[in-house]
């Protein structure tokens, strides 16, 4: 069965609201594809189907390369088709790489503000990217902590139809953590208990097997 779909024609002031109340930590923007027109075709997608957020890994370096990364590209091309998709990717200088195939980009500064923006949202399901380097370390945010990042997955978790940690492997990051712990840590938290979360290693795929993974949870719902 689909889950309900939620609307979203308050998201853009709860957004606003929440970063000043975080005094600009959390760095936002809506970027639409205006350059292509809203057809007719394209609205009864946004109807039909449900929405999903892919949120990316604090690290400022790959967002600045996404644009040069044509799998990734054709995997965000890909879930079009089955959703209506919105893409997290921090920027802390405000710019967004030009040509992301997707509904909208969503731009924050820090891992706190990254949770903001995807509670925010609300979307159907929502991915939560790590990426993991050859040495087994993911890709983190410095000021950041285990509990309160699980704790922030565990408050998204109820906001949302599906949640999904997809560990997917990544380049060298300025700050990382033990992905083995990390692992550890989700299997040993409450929100790994939940029937609406899903912990899925795909270190060791290519980004076509997220794609076909996120096709399955589309299908799901039908």
């Amino acid at each position: 069965m689909a889950p309900a779909r939620r609307s979203t024609k308050w998201v853009a002031p709860v957004l606003a609201a929440s970063g000043a109340i975080a005094l600009g930590v959390a760095l936002w923007r809506w970027t639409s594809q205006k350059d292509r027109p809203d057809t007719s075709a394209r609205s009864k997608r946004k109807g039909a189907n449900p929405t999903l957020s892919l949120s990316f890994p604090v690290d400022p370096a790959w967002t600045q390369q996404l644009a040069s990364m044509p799998a990734i590209h054709e995997m965000i091309q890909a879930l079009t088709r089955d959703y209506l998709v919105h893409v997290l990717l921090d920027a802390p200088d405000g710019h967004a790489p030009s040509s992301v195939p997707c509904d909208r980009v969503l731009l924050y500064s820090t891992a706190a503000g990254r949770a903001m923006l995807a509670r925010a949202l609300q979307c159907q399901c929502h991915v939560e990217f790590v990426f993991v380097d050859a040495q087994g370390h993911a890709a983190w945010d410095a000021n950041d902590d285990i509990p309160a990042y699980l704790t922030r997955l565990d408050q998204l978790a109820q906001a949302v139809d599906a949640l999904l940690v997809i560990v997917v492997r990544g380049p060298p990051a300025p700050h990382t953590v033990s992905w083995a712990t990390l692992a550890q840590a989700w299997a040993s938290h409450p929100v790994s208990q939940r029937a609406t979360t899903q912990w899925i290693d795909l270190s060791m795929s290519a980004w076509s097997h997220v794609t076909e993974r996120l096709q399955l949870q589309r299908q799901a719902w039908t």
